[in-house]
């Protein structure tokens, strides 16, 4: 379960809702809220806030659900945010009106004041990127296909990116239903200086069957595949931004591919089918 709270304009003087009022009165009018508290189970299944228990049912019978999509996602920061969200079809899929959204989300608040008499929140909406009406995605998948999007987020001063996380579902407009959701808490990207250059290097198909190619922006120097357990499976020198290397006789599973872009060491991963 992944959570999001938006806090509407009422009662008035809510700061969530002043420091991003685009983000709740965009979602209050998708989902036609017309009283606070609302919430709702994979974007579509009505929760009662009497008790935890009589939302339980509901909870479950969602959670059983089978998803639609596969996700992940990887974020590097180099001045902005930049995200890579992967997306792939594990069934087929014709459906007109599929939205992908990216959240950044605070996971907790702690107030000085408190406010309506609570000093701890969680799950805050932050922001939508690139904005709250998400990104369309295409009508027609077929069963394994996948697509790759890619966005920024000017990082606010100030913002701690440890109290964030990135929050990514595929929604259908019309239903409102969420096929697949996914979360990367940012923390582990804080150790990144703003201002220092980070070397983007991306890998595709992945899932791969016969190769992969690796693409950067810049030279990529020498790249060393390692299989799940450290086990180093492959050397290859690149000395280009774009380079496809053979993979059908790995076997399948996960694997590492650490590349060397200049000074800098670049790890991404793909799996192996």
């Amino acid at each position: 379960m992944v959570g999001i709270s938006y806090h509407s304009s009422a009662p008035a003087g809510d700061p969530f809702y002043t420091d991003y009022p685009e983000g709740a009165s965009s979602r209050e009018l998708f989902y036609g809220v017309s009283a606070i508290p609302s919430a709702f189970a994979n974007g579509y299944s009505p929760l009662t806030f009497q008790s935890f228990a009589q939302n339980q049912p509901v909870i479950n019978i969602e959670a059983l659900a089978d998803p639609s999509f596969k996700i992940d996602a990887n974020v590097l920061r180099s001045g902005n945010l930049r995200i890579q969200v992967m997306l792939k079809a594990l069934s087929a899929i014709n459906n007109s009106n599929m939205v992908l959204q990216c959240a950044l989300v605070q996971r907790e608040v702690n107030l000085a004041e408190p406010l309506n008499g609570s000093s701890v929140y969680y799950n805050v909406i932050r922001d939508f990127v690139p904005n709250a009406g998400g990104t369309s995605v295409k009508s027609v998948w077929e069963q394994g296909e996948q697509e790759t999007y890619q966005m920024e987020w000017n990082v606010p001063a100030a913002t701690n990116l440890a109290t964030l996380k990135l929050v990514v579902f595929v929604q259908d407009v019309s239903s409102k239903k969420v096929y697949q959701t996914y979360s990367l808490n940012l923390s582990t990207i804080t150790s990144v200086d703003t201002d220092m250059y980070v070397p983007e290097v991306y890998v595709y198909p992945n899932p791969a069957e016969d190769y992969i190619v690796l693409e950067s922006p810049n030279i990529m120097d020498n790249a060393t595949i390692f299989d799940i357990t450290g086990q180093m499976v492959m050397v290859v020198n690149p000395n280009a931004e774009y380079h496809k290397i053979p993979v059908a006789g790995l076997k399948q599973g996960m694997y590492l591919v650490r590349v060397r872009v200049g000074k800098h060491m670049v790890l991404v991963k793909f799996v192996k089918q």
